[in-house]
Parts: C-alpha cells; structure tokens; sequence
C-alpha cells in the first residue's frame, strides 16, 4: 500500500476521510492531492474539523445519502461550499446496510432478527445493492450527475461522502478513477482501505450483534455475515466490475455508455485532477 494515499489529515470526528491523491495512472501521471476526498456523514463533524475543511479549500460537498438520511442527520452549512444531495437510491425503497436513519439501533437490531432464520441475509443484501449502484436508473442518474459536478469550472475541490463513505462512495472513487485511467490494483486498494477507517463503526455493531445472537444456533454465521457487510469486500467490488461487464463490456465503455463521461470528459478530467 503506498502511504501517500493514506489519510494524513488527522481528521477526528469524521470516520473514513482520505484524499485520493498519489494513486497512479496508467500514463505515468498521479491524481493531484488536496483535490478529491472521500469520507463518511459529516453530520457529527466538530468545529475543529470543519475549520479543517476550510483549510484544505473544499469547495464542494457531494451527499450520496438518501433526501432522508441527509433530512435527519444534515451535513453542517459551510460558508463557501457548494452541497449537492444525490440520493442514489429510490426514496420509497429501504436499502438494508447501505441507508441509515435517526434510529440506527432497533433497525440493526431488527436486521439480526431477521438473519436468526437466513444468516447470511445481510451480507447477501449488500452484493445485490453493489449491483444495483451500476444498474439501477436512479443510481446511474446520480452518478452521472456526479462527474458533471466534478468538471464543471465551480468545482475545484471535492469531498463526497454517504453514510459510512463504503458503498456508495466507494464506487464513486471506483467510476472516477476508472475514468482517470488508474491503476486497477490501486483502485482495489483504495476502496479496501475503507477497513482500516471503519473501526469503530464495525465494532460496535457487531457488539449489538455479540448482545442478541451470542446463544443462537446460527450465531457465528450470522456474525460473519455482519462482518463482511459491514466491511470493504473483494466480492462487492468484484461484484460492481462483473456488472459494469456485463451490461456494457467493460468499465470504460460503461462510463461512456451510462454515464456520457466520453473521451472528451475524461480528458478535462485528467487535465484537472491528475499531474
């Protein structure tokens, strides 16, 4: 893994925050750094680390989340930066692991209940929602709405973000380095990376999972199953290329195809965002 697509931020209260930059293309160039960042909800962030924000010249703010997810825990107004909400889900859908609302305990909860009979129904889940983010219309809108943002001239640093910045923002850095020509196996990198970031979060869900399943028959099954979900997979990215395949031939032709992020786009891109 090369340190320089570490985190070097000290960001605290912000789970999962890195900057993209110092990956590699495969035309020898690098992605700049201070220019693309990924992270999780910002809604918890402290005054410290929005100052910090400010610092590195962020701005735009690009929200994956539902209009439900950002209506309950709201990003904070920063001055200066432009927000963009881009749910990729259907709003009347209820994505299990991926969408988290103002009460994440009884739906977790409720989540290990429902796996006592089908234990690896969480981690099944997941792989079909990782599908969904390449094939569905709405998810496809979203992101195709992304890379306009991200080449437009008002754009010069961004930072997007979902719930826990795995799913749905991952796969955004996985489009936007395939679009930037990086190298396969740092991309492959970068989202794995999300499970050094995510420790806490983990750990506590599966704690609640420790506390209701510990005597059930299916227990260790059912914590595996938490566990991968809830983690960055090879399967899930494997799962999202395999898609991208299938529907187009191959992940260039899916951005051109879908999301109209053509030869011309990808140069402007790399123009902005690589060196």
């Amino acid at each position: 893994m090369d340190k320089q697509i570490e985190n070097e931020y000290k960001i605290e209260s912000i789970e999962n925050f890195r900057d993209l930059g110092g990956i590699r293309t495969n035309d020898g160039k690098t992605v700049k750094k201070r220019k693309l960042f990924r992270s999780a909800a910002l809604h918890d962030a402290s005054e410290e680390d929005i100052r910090r924000i400010k610092e590195l010249g962020i701005d735009t703010i690009i929200d994956f989340r539902s209009c439900r997810e950002a209506d309950v825990h709201r990003d904070p107004e920063i001055d200066g930066v432009a927000y963009y909400n881009l749910s990729l889900f259907r709003e009347r859908e209820r994505h299990e692991g991926v969408e988290r609302t103002d009460n994440d305990e009884p739906f977790y909860e409720m989540m290990i209940k429902a796996s006592y009979d089908h234990p690896t129904r969480f981690a099944e889940h997941l792989s079909s929602a990782y599908r969904n983010l390449v094939s569905d219309e709405v998810a496809i809108a979203g992101y195709t709405r992304f890379f306009e943002i991200l080449a437009s001239e008002e754009c010069d640093k961004v930072l997007w973000h979902c719930s826990a910045g795995k799913d749905r923002t991952g796969i955004a850095a996985v489009l936007l380095l395939e679009a930037l020509g990086a190298d396969r196996q740092m991309i492959r990198e970068n989202y794995l990376l999300t499970n050094l970031h995510l420790g806490r979060t983990l750990n506590e869900i599966l704690g609640k999972v420790d506390e209701l399943a510990s005597k059930h028959e299916n227990y260790e099954i059912i914590r595996d199953s938490f566990k991968t979900a809830l983690s960055a997979s090879e399967d899930f990215i494997d799962t999202c290329y395999e898609t991208m395949k299938e529907q187009a031939g191959s992940p260039l032709e899916f951005l051109e195809t879908y999301l109209h992020v053509d030869e011309e786009m990808r140069k402007k891109l790399k123009e902005k965002y690589c060196e």
